[in-house]
């Protein structure tokens, strides 16, 4: 039964660790290809203006609920 176990035990690790290998390469690649676009164009800054911008666009619309 030992055996058994460690033989599935061992052949799922394998499995993940393909799957773990396959997206980190994606991921790497996608932000190598992806992120410098994305500085040069500014999308990070104003995706986080966005961010500052929405708890005062709430606050506007609870207000005129009220």
């Amino acid at each position: 039964m030992e055996v058994l176990l460690k033989k599935l035990y061992v052949r799922r690790m394998a499995t993940d660790l393909g799957i773990t290998r396959i997206y980190v390469s994606v991921m790497g690649t996608s932000f190598w290809l992806f992120f410098p676009q994305l500085v040069r164009n500014k999308a990070d800054l104003r995706g986080l203006e966005e961010y500052r911008i929405v708890p005062q666009w709430l606050n506007d619309q609870v207000v005129q609920l009220i």
